[in-house]
This record gives structure tokens, sequence and C-alpha cells, in this order.
């Protein structure tokens, strides 16, 4: 009820909702569109600015129910299908987001434009950076494909998390993965099926399997890397990564039971397979060590130090 006493207006409701979403009140916003519905349900634009309310409240399958009800009620929208290429470029989804930039007005259009080949080229460049393990300049371009609107899609947390790990940091490592999979992200399994040439859910598992492994739980890390392995056997990264897991899940077992020889073998093998965590690398070292194979430990005491500048443990052996 206003301030004279009567009811407020349908426009003055919709005005209410849009001043709410101005100074990020997401819930009151979504009360007063909802009010507004009430009254004119097929209304295209209301639709919209629920949709993009539901946005801002990270409820991405339900905005992209509520964009899909605004398509029914007017396919030709400008506004819609702009809103809808932000929405898909937020997730991540960056064919899907120039797809609906062809129906954007010619002015979103061009800035659409600008911000969909500047995501593209940051993507290319992080996927070229990964293979040739430049991590530091992969990491930097996915935290620019963040800071520039990309900020709710799991492959590209999963790829920050994967950078992060490589680079030995390990808690903002984990903490990434654990808020990738806190979004909302079911329709990214519908509307992209692939990532870096691998099934998205597939690289998911096994970036966690990883950082599992690295933190110690290697009964975890295994299940999660078979988890990745029974999505997609073929791949030849994904069976690599299961089979590096899986020695050195087992590696370490033996190197815990004192059994350094074994432990070697496991982690030489393991070697062959995908990229080491620094754990594995100093438990290496010492079983060199312990083993009397100076010339070894001192190779990967230098390749822990370059990853790890100041390593107590190292040096201490």
């Amino acid at each position: 009820m206003s301030a004279n006493g009567r009811l407020p207006t349908w426009k003055e409701t919709v005005e209410c909702g849009n001043h709410a979403l101005n100074r990020r009140d997401y819930g009151e916003a979504l009360r007063e569109y909802d009010k507004a519905l009430k009254t004119t349900p097929r209304n295209v634009n209301l639709k919209i600015s629920r949709a993009e309310t539901l946005v801002c409240l990270r409820r991405f399958v339900d905005a992209f129910s509520e964009f899909g009800e605004a398509y029914t009620i007017d396919s030709t929208n400008h506004r819609l299908w702009h809103r809808m290429s932000l929405f898909h470029l937020r997730l991540g989804a960056i064919d899907m987001a120039e797809s609906f930039m062809l129906g954007a007005s010619e002015a979103c259009r061009e800035d659409l434009g600008v911000k969909i080949a500047k995501a593209k080229d940051r993507l290319v460049r992080g996927e070229k950076a990964r293979k040739e393990d430049n991590w530091i300049a992969a990491l930097r371009e996915i935290n620019n494909m963040i800071a520039e609107g990309v900020d709710s899609s799991l492959p590209i947390m999963t790829f920050k998390a994967e950078m992060l790990l490589r680079l030995d940091k390990l808690e903002r490592a984990e903490e990434t993965i654990k808020s990738a999979f806190e979004l909302d992200t079911t329709l990214m399994h519908i509307r992209l099926s692939k990532f870096l040439g691998m099934p998205l859910e597939a690289y998911v598992w096994a970036v966690r399997a990883q950082i599992e492994l690295a933190q110690g739980r290697g009964d975890i890390a295994v299940a999660e890397a078979e988890e990745a392995r029974r999505i997609d056997h073929l791949n030849d990264e994904i069976s690599a990564i299961h089979t590096h897991v899986r020695l050195v899940h087992t590696g370490n077992k033996h190197y815990d039971s004192g059994e350094y020889l074994t432990a070697l073998k496991e982690y030489t093998v393991a070697l062959k397979y995908a990229k080491p965590n620094v754990s594995m690398l100093m438990n290496l070292a010492t079983c060199y060590w312990e083993l009397d194979m100076l010339d070894n430990y001192f190779e990967i005491s230098e390749q822990v130090l370059q990853i790890r500048p100041v390593n107590s443990n190292v040096l201490n052996l």
C-alpha cells in the first residue's frame, strides 16, 4: 500500500521492482515483478526482468525457464535476445551466446560481439598455455574471462581450479572447485557437451580427482578418476589421469609403509601419464634419498623448487 493509503498501480509496482533491481535488492525485485505478473502474466518485458533477477540470484535453471516463457510470448523481442546472449556468456556457453547475439538490436550486437570475441580469444589462449604447461599464463587468461563476465561457468571455474593445482595453490584450488559445484549449472550439461576436447563432466571429475589426490585423499581421488573414465573411457587424457591417480595412490600406500623401492616404481610409471603434484614429487625425492640415489634426488628436488621456491621439507632431507 502506498503512502496515501491506496494500493499501488501496476506501473508503480513495476517501477518498485526496477528500483529494487538497480539497488541490487534482488529478493524485493522478484516479489514486485511477481505481483505485476499476476495482472499481466504475458508481459514479455516483465518476464525478461524477472529472468534477469533470477540470474542475479544465481538461480540459473529458473532463469532459463523464464527466458523460455518470454520467448514463447514474443520471439522477436530484441531485448530478450540480448539478455539471453549475456546469460549464456556468463555460463560459459560462448557459441550459444553468439547465436542469441544475432537477434539483438544492432547497437547491442556490436557490444556483444566485442565481449564474445574477447571471451573466445582468452579461452583459446588459455587452452594453448595449458598445452604448453604455462600455468601462470593460462590462469591469467581464465581470471580475465571471469572478470569480464564469464563468472558463473562450471567449465571455466574447473579450468581455474586445475591451473591453481598445477601452481601448488591447493587450498585455492579446492575452494574454486567447490565453488564450481555450488553453481546451479544443470543447464551446462545440455548446452556444453565438451570442453578442452573431452566431455565436460569427465573433465570436472578428472580435475576433482587430482585435487583430492594432492590433498592426500587417495580413495576419493581414485573413485572420482574412475567416474571420469566411466563417462569417457576412450579419451586419452582422461585414461591417463585415471592411471596416474591410481598409481600415485598405491605408491603413497607403499611409501607410508616404508616400501620405498615399490613406491618409486609406481611413482615413476605414474609420471608417464599425467602431471604430478608437489606432494608426489616430494615423496619421490624421499624414495631416491632413502635408496641412496642422490643424483635422482637432486633432480626431483629441483623440480619441486621450481614449483615451490622455498621448501624446507626438501632442503632438510
